[in-house]
């Protein structure tokens, strides 16, 4: 099974190439992880990767400067606001999950509604 980027690229290299992307932007990095597999697949594009979570920005950071200047961490929230906004960070100990880390990945700048039943979300509210 090809990671979701491999898919990815077969779908931009049939209207432009993989060479012609320059730049990505993955918003909502998570633990960097997708970051390291774009910079990886799109190998002549620098990678911008944005976490605004606290607690899981330093796993971006850490993909980041391992990436010899490929992968940029930003630890921000991209958003039609400019400023300070309200982001709900999960709560990884109260959230229901089958994910082991408690899925921080599910922090987002937009509250749970709870019509997702797979899981059940304790979100934080935090200013980013």
């Amino acid at each position: 099974m090809r990671h979701p980027a491999e898919e990815i690229n077969s779908v931009v290299a049939r209207y432009t190439g993989a060479l012609a992307i320059k730049e990505i932007w993955e918003i909502g990095s998570r633990d960097g992880e997708d970051s390291k597999v774009l910079a990886k697949v799109f190998s002549s594009a620098k990678v911008n990767s944005f976490e605004p979570n606290p607690d899981t920005y330093h796993l971006v950071k850490d993909v980041a400067n391992k990436s010899n200047s490929r992968i940029y961490a930003q630890n921000i929230a991209l958003s039609n606001h400019d400023g300070v906004i309200q982001f709900f960070k999960i709560d990884t100990k109260s959230t229901q999950t089958t994910w082991p880390d408690g899925n921080p990945g599910a922090s987002s700048i937009f509250m749970a509604n709870n019509e997702y039943t797979l899981e059940k979300y304790v979100q934080t509210p935090i200013e980013v």
